[in-house]
């Protein structure tokens, strides 16, 4: 098989995609009479990349697409049409976008997606603090422990990678 001839291939098959996740998108829209039904397209592509990502010719590099518009998704219908409350749609968006990275980490190819534990992690802490500074019962609480814990924190932070930059200099001499 000529390398035209596979590219074709897989340009039909994103093509044929578009075309399925538009399609499915009007149809949900039409038959739920919803008013704002491009929020299921990025579900409904994400859904097609881990379908396409599933086959046996397992193309790694859809995971990542996949993921992040799984994540995406997820976040924009769970905060979308009054499903949950107003206070929790930023962890709630936060909180799939690290699931969705996750999935590229557990799913994606071991040595070239391990990356994606690190936008995981740092999206589900800002997923939590989204949480516990807008939860009416925990707002008042964790809001007077975290005015004052939070800049400490980043400036700690920030020491630290200034002390690590200095070891790895030191060392490299």
């Amino acid at each position: 098989m000529s390398t035209t001839s596979a590219l074709r291939g897989r340009s039909g098959s994103v093509a044929a995609a578009a075309l399925i996740g538009i399609g499915l998108t009007i149809l949900i829209g039409q038959v739920l009479h919803l008013t704002n039904p491009g929020l299921f397209f990025v579900a409904f592509a994400a859904a097609l990349f881990f379908a396409y990502f599933n086959q046996p010719h397992r193309a790694s590099n859809l995971v990542v697409a996949a993921g992040v518009l799984g994540g995406l998704g997820l976040g924009t219908l769970l905060s979308s049409h009054d499903l949950t409350p107003d206070y929790i749609h930023g962890a709630l968006l936060a909180g799939s976008l690290a699931t969705g990275f996750g999935v590229i980490y557990l799913f994606g190819d071991p040595f070239r997606h391990r990356w994606a534990i690190w936008p995981a992690a740092a999206l589900a802490v800002i997923a939590w603090l989204s949480f516990v500074m807008q939860a009416p019962w925990l707002k008042d609480t964790f809001g007077a422990i975290f005015h004052l814990t939070w800049p400490l924190l980043l400036v700690g932070a920030g020491l630290w990678l200034i002390e690590r930059g200095r070891h790895k200099s030191g060392s490299q001499t």
